[in-house]
């Protein structure tokens, strides 16, 4: 349901007002020698009826606190356009329904007329963030929009909005294993894995490839090397966002976590486990994320504060608003 905000409260008076006033008052001062008294009358009593509904509907009307979201989607990315549907208790004369741009940093697209329970809303998400609630000013015109209200209300959402960050490349180069050989360990993908676990003696069948020769050397037999699986390789990414603050310091913070995006997201595309260290509202968080749906809802609610710490043994890949290196 929509919550009333009290100080938001608007009211505008439109052209229509102040012709029917104007005609209400010549009517009442006009004493036409051919018009009818009768006639003369029934017009200034139906012109007065109709300027009193039309000023007191939209005051008195409460439907508006009846407004509430039915639909809106949970996981976008920022600069997508979403739908947002409303819908109302009851029926009756339209009211105007726009999004507050000051709530979510949307880019409101249009408004919709609920006179028959329900409406959509399109809009272009700007900001990246979770949210509960949105912000909605509903116009009401009454019948005969002599007399404008606006209420500005905040609606609750059926469920929490995750608006994650737009992935961008990054020049961070990962090295899960410590060996220096960074990109590789992304670009390689040799179905059987690339890190070298141990040696073991050499069974027909193996290939030559893999034939480890200082080892053979040693052990005076072909000894061939076993890797890791290809899923047990492992990166941290750390996003430290303590360096951010307003204006064009706001725009390095989302960028530092659009590049941890763009980095997270290719390890994951290569098979890697990804332990993401972030901090949220209730703190610190160091956690791996099982895909790009995890990943974007952490990243959505990461905000300035002490990171969670990358597991011993995990070289970290750290990124901040004023750049990104390796510890």
């Amino acid at each position: 349901m929509s919550e009333a905000t009290p100080r938001h409260f608007e009211v505008h008076f439109p052209l229509a007002l102040f012709v029917s006033v104007v005609v209400l008052g010549l009517l009442t001062g006009l004493r036409p020698s051919v018009a009818s008294p009768t006639i003369t009358a029934s017009v200034w009593a139906g012109l007065l009826a109709m300027i009193v509904v039309g000023v007191v509907w939209p005051l008195a009307d409460r439907r508006a606190l009846g407004l509430e979201i039915l639909n809106c989607p949970t996981d976008v990315t920022e600069g997508e356009q979403i739908t947002v549907e409303f819908g109302l208790g009851r029926a009756g004369f339209p009211l105007r329904v726009d999004l507050d741009p000051s709530v979510g940093g949307f880019q409101p697209d249009g408004a919709a007329f609920i006179n028959a329970r329900e409406g959509e809303v399109s809009a272009v998400l700007a900001r990246r963030g979770v949210y509960s609630e949105l912000g909605v000013w509903v116009t009401d015109s009454g019948p005969f929009d002599l007399l404008r209200v606006r209420r500005m209300l905040r609606c609750q959402l059926p469920a929490p909005l995750f608006v994650g960050p737009t992935a961008v490349e990054s020049s961070q180069q990962i090295d899960p294993t410590g060996t220096g050989d960074a990109r590789s360990a992304l670009t390689r993908g040799a179905p059987s894995g690339d890190t070298v676990r141990s040696v073991r003696p050499y069974v027909t069948g193996d290939p030559a490839h893999l034939v480890h020769w200082p080892s053979s050397a040693h052990a005076g037999g072909l000894m061939v090397k076993e890797f890791e699986p290809q899923g047990d390789r492992l990166v941290a990414v750390v996003l430290d966002l303590r360096s951010g603050g307003g204006g064009v310091e706001g725009d390095a913070v989302e960028h530092a976590v659009r590049r941890a995006a763009g980095t997270a997201r290719e390890a994951l595309e290569h098979g890697m486990r990804v332990i993401l260290c972030t901090a949220g509202p209730s703190g610190a968080v160091t956690a791996e994320v099982g895909g790009p749906l995890a990943l974007q809802r952490r990243l959505a609610a990461a905000v300035p504060g002490v990171p969670g710490t990358a597991p011993d043994g995990c070289r970290p890949v750290v990124f901040t608003p004023i750049g990104a290196s390796p510890r």
